[in-house]
């Protein structure tokens, strides 16, 4: 069993992959398994992974597209032997410490989970667009379901026991609910660097004009919905139609913002 299972799913990122890959091998936590997930590509992206010449490389290759990340993650998720987990998305990078420094802070802290700071960069991936630090800690799913504390799913580091699975029923902003799940099984603790890199660029999943306005709205609302019913608490709801409430008005202001 190694400690770390990083889970990295991919469709078509011939031009990024490399790299995220490049920035797993990189790091100076020595003791963790890479399991690409190809999601039915059609161009050489699992051709370039199966050219790595690295045992703790692992390509498992799906016949055709499932449409979003959940499914290959969950793949992902079904194969791993590592204590922990991790995820990083395929245009995306790590810092070399990344593994290393959040491992120490889980076995310093107890907790069950932690999270980083990250930064966002250009397309380019020279040019540093802003940094989204990580702060907080413990039981933080409140927090995250009023937006008070921003983690990405590349940023965290999860006990493989704990970790829920993925809704393939939530294409967009599945990640987001994944993260509000985990929160509200165990506490966490936060390495306030910015341990990660997201990179935008106009073909990412995650950005805000590739995805239709319906599809957007009715994700977010079936990641509230699920809060809420986890939650088993008549008392929360309130906050959780608020918040939704909010969080539709904004994906309505940034459709209708200018290009």
């Amino acid at each position: 069993m190694v400690a770390v299972s990083v889970i990295l799913p991919t469709f078509d990122r011939e031009r990024f992959v490399l790299e995220a890959v490049a920035s797993v091998r990189a790091q100076t936590f020595p003791d963790w398994e890479l399991i690409v997930v190809d999601d039915g590509s059609t161009d050489s992206t699992p051709q370039r992974i199966a050219a790595i010449a690295d045992p703790r490389v692992r390509l498992i290759r799906r016949d055709r597209c499932s449409g979003g990340a959940a499914v290959p993650r969950n793949e992902g998720l079904r194969v791993a032997t590592g204590e922990w987990v991790a995820f990083l998305d395929s245009d995306d990078l790590w810092a070399p410490a990344k593994l290393e420094l959040q491992i120490a802070a889980l076995a310093r802290s107890g907790a069950d989970w932690c999270y980083s700071g990250l930064n966002v960069i250009d397309e380019s991936g020279r040019s540093r667009i802003k940094t989204i630090p990580a702060g907080g800690g413990g039981w933080i799913a409140r927090d995250l379901r009023a937006s008070k504390v921003t983690v990405a799913l590349g940023a965290v580091v999860a006990r493989r026991d704990l970790a829920p699975r993925f809704c393939p029923s939530i294409v967009f902003v599945e990640d987001i609910d994944w993260v509000w799940h985990l929160a509200e099984r165990g506490p966490a603790v936060a390495v306030d660097e910015p341990l990660l890199e997201v990179r935008e660029h106009p073909g990412r999943a995650g950005s805000q004009r590739a995805r239709p306005v319906v599809g957007r709205l009715v994700s977010w609302w079936l990641v509230y919905f699920r809060a809420g019913i986890r939650a088993r608490r008549l008392g929360v709801w309130p906050q959780l139609l608020v918040a939704g409430l909010r969080k539709s008005r904004h994906v309505l202001a940034l459709l209708r913002a200018p290009q």
